[in-house]
């Protein structure tokens, strides 16, 4: 379980670099000796139209990063509400079907915090819901990126 974890970690980073190493390439133009920079838009407000939040969360883009391109996603979208962990697992596991997402997996990463992430496949992504309690807030991270 722990290879998984550090598996999809691993995948998620691995698709960062390959869109940003992308966005630092160079191409010819067509019959000039131009070069034209090929860019990868980094969306700081995005919000993944597939994947649903609880009405009380509030998206924090300061702390959110998403470089999208076409149909390729990598993203860590960061939101701060107010809700129990268990609460959370049930919504994602009702919504998440809604949007043609099935559910791959749910684990604690770390028994000593009170945090939880529960995993999703659709097609060749993957989305990890990652949940965390602090004190009075519940933290929600959702991060989108190439899967098996």
């Amino acid at each position: 379980m722990k290879n998984s974890k550090i598996l999809i970690i691993g995948t998620i980073l691995l698709s960062g670099l390959l869109v940003m190493g992308i966005s630092s390439c160079r191409i010819l133009g067509n019959k000039s000796s131009k070069t034209t920079k090929v860019t990868t838009p980094s969306v700081k407000n995005y919000q993944a139209p597939d994947v649903p939040v609880p009405a009380n969360f509030e998206h924090r883009p300061d702390k959110s990063w998403a470089y999208v391109t076409g149909s390729v996603r990598t993203t860590s979208i960061k939101y701060i509400g107010s809700a129990r962990t268990e609460d959370l697992m049930e919504f994602y596991s009702k919504q998440m079907t809604k949007f043609n997402w099935m559910e791959n997996r749910s684990y604690n990463p770390n028994p000593k915090e009170s945090s939880l992430t529960i995993g999703f496949l659709k097609n060749h992504e993957q989305c990890l819901i990652n949940i965390n309690q602090k004190g009075s807030e519940t933290h929600l991270t959702i991060e989108l990126g190439y899967g098996k």
